[in-house]
């Protein structure tokens, strides 16, 4: 289960991943080569994904240990 220090870790990790979003933003830009240029785009919107879907997890995670906190306890 989930507590906050659980979420706070979870969120720094969110954090990291789109700095590396931006650097990949920065690649893109620099990239001559046009397949380089797709590929760190391909990259780029899967690890966009990948961290949407960790918000939505996150997302409910806080809602069920706010809404529930007797249960959600370590």
């Amino acid at each position: 289960m989930y507590n906050e220090t659980k979420l706070q870790d979870e969120l720094a990790y969110m954090d990291e991943q789109m700095k590396n979003v931006k650097q990949k933003q920065y690649d893109w830009e620099k990239a001559l080569n046009p397949f380089a240029k797709m590929d760190a785009i391909l990259t780029m919107v899967q690890d966009i994904v990948d961290i949407k879907n960790k918000f939505i997890n996150i997302s409910d995670q806080c809602l069920n240990l706010y809404t529930f906190p007797m249960t959600n306890q370590s």
